[in-house]
C-alpha cells in the first residue's frame, strides 16, 4: 500500500500591513432593522476589504464588540 503524499499550500507572499478599523452603527433601531456596531477595515487609500458584524450593538459601559488581536 502506498503511502497518501502531504499536500501543502503554495504561498507567494507573506507580509505585515496596516489596515484602518472603522466602527459605526448602522440600523434604524426598530424590531426589523436594530442598531448593530459594524466594524468596515480600510486599507490606507480608503478602500474597504472587509466589514464584519454580528450582534447588537452595545451602549456606553460595555466592552468593545469588536476587538483585533494586537501581537
Amino acid at each position: 500500500m502506498e503511502m497518501e503524499k502531504e499536500i501543502y499550500a503554495s504561498f507567494r507572499d507573506a507580509r505585515i500591513v496596516e489596515i484602518l478599523k472603522v466602527e459605526v452603527n448602522e440600523g434604524n433601531g426598530t424590531e426589523e432593522d436594530p442598531i448593530r456596531r459594524v466594524a468596515y477595515y480600510l486599507n490606507k487609500s480608503g478602500k474597504v476589504l472587509f466589514h464584519t458584524t454580528d450582534k447588537e450593538r452595545e451602549f456606553a459601559g460595555g466592552d468593545e464588540m469588536l476587538k483585533v488581536d494586537e501581537a
